[in-house]
């Protein structure tokens, strides 16, 4: 997705997301500083968190089980945008696309950190709450440094996150004899 003058460039997620959507059931975005650490679960097993009331799904805003980015913040209001999976439906695609209007409709949210993230937390989820599963006791099913299924680094120097990466690389490589795909 190409960056747009009017907006910071994370919000380039949310427009790719509402333009892929319409061609799958379901949609899971990752930033790049996150990835699948356990490949015995599917994407399968996220969906069946959602339930017909709920047509997006995200996680906590939280580090690790230890460390929470906003300890002043109910939990439930506060998810993290970096990882999340979305059904296609009429609400889910008219949720994303209000969500990739915030800069333009609200120019304080175009490049103020943490641009994407909160216009979902302020403007969205008071909206859609009701639309939005947001996972806490079991967060780190999608997200976190310490993810089960999915995690995500953030927070990282791309030092550190290289290093990481790297360890988990090794870690593929020698339990799929040599080959991460096996």
């Amino acid at each position: 997705r190409t960056p747009r003058p009017d907006r910071h460039v994370a919000w380039c997620k949310v427009l790719a997301a509402e333009e892929q959507l319409a061609m799958t059931d379901y949609l899971l975005f990752l930033d790049a500083d996150a990835y699948f650490y356990d490949w015995s679960n599917t994407i399968e097993d996220l969906a069946m968190l959602l339930d017909q009331d709920h047509l997006m799904l995200f996680a906590t805003n939280v580090r690790d089980k230890g460390y929470k980015w906003d300890p002043e913040k109910d939990d439930h209001k506060n998810p993290n945008s970096g990882v999340y999976l979305v059904k296609n439906h009429p609400v889910s695609r008219q949720i994303l696309a209000e969500w990739s209007r915030i800069p333009v409709a609200l120019p304080g949210y175009a490049d103020v950190w943490p641009m994407d993230q909160k216009g979902l937390e302020e403007v969205i989820l008071p909206k859609y709450g009701d639309r939005i599963k947001v996972l806490v006791a079991d967060y780190h099913r999608i997200n976190g440094r310490d993810g089960t299924f999915i995690r995500h680094l953030s927070g990282m120097s791309d030092d550190a996150r290289a290093t990481i990466l790297m360890d988990e690389w090794r870690r593929l490589k020698s339990e799929h004899g040599g080959s991460p795909t096996g």
